[in-house]
């Protein structure tokens, strides 16, 4: 993590993401293997083990086909600046989100992952800037089209990346904006 006076940076880390891709293809090969003794084994009916088999192969093929490119991206994963947020830090990233957008961060947990969500005035604008394969990650992940940030693959732990967050948005933030009905609170 590189700071200055006034602009933090976070860098992807490329072993974390190494360590994704690696474990989203043991997932691939366990769903390769339940499929090539779908026929032989026991314990479920074949047609069951080939559809365990196939979701295996296609969620996490997918999942670990989304974060290769990662591997290869020069870009910072997060850099926050009294302008805003650029955030870099997965396969469903939006970029650039400028502090006057931002009406709060909280903190969420989904299936046991922890993340940062960033509440935006208008989610619509940054959910245009996906591709409609993270859209559809997006939804099935999160449920919605919220910005969200996670630790996973960028160069911090997760309670240093909160702590960023939310002292940066104290900071920054533009308290004379209501946003979401006026609301100027992370999500209660």
């Amino acid at each position: 993590m590189n700071t200055d006076e006034n602009v933090i940076t976070i860098s992807l880390s490329k072993g974390k993401i190494v360590g994704i891709s690696l474990l989203s293809l043991a997932f691939v090969v366990a769903g390769v293997f339940i499929w090539s003794i779908a026929d032989t084994q026991t314990r479920h009916s074949p047609e069951m083990a080939r559809i365990i088999a196939a979701l295996c192969i296609l969620f996490f093929g997918l999942f670990g086909l989304s974060t290769l490119p990662k591997l290869f991206d020069r870009k910072p994963g997060l850099v926050i600046s009294p302008k805003g947020i650029f955030e870099n830090s997965n396969s469903s990233s939006v970029g650039w989100i400028d502090w006057n957008d931002i009406y709060g961060v909280d903190e969420v947990e989904v299936q046991s992952s922890k993340q940062m969500i960033i509440l935006v005035s208008d989610p619509k604008k940054y959910a245009k800037r996906r591709g409609p394969i993270q859209k559809m990650i997006m939804k099935l992940h999160t449920g919605s089209s919220t910005v969200w940030i996670t630790s996973k693959a960028l160069d911090c732990e997760f309670s240093e990346l909160k702590i960023l967050l939310e002292d940066s948005f104290l900071k920054y933030s533009q308290p004379g904006i209501a946003h979401n009905g006026g609301k100027r609170s992370p999500l209660s």
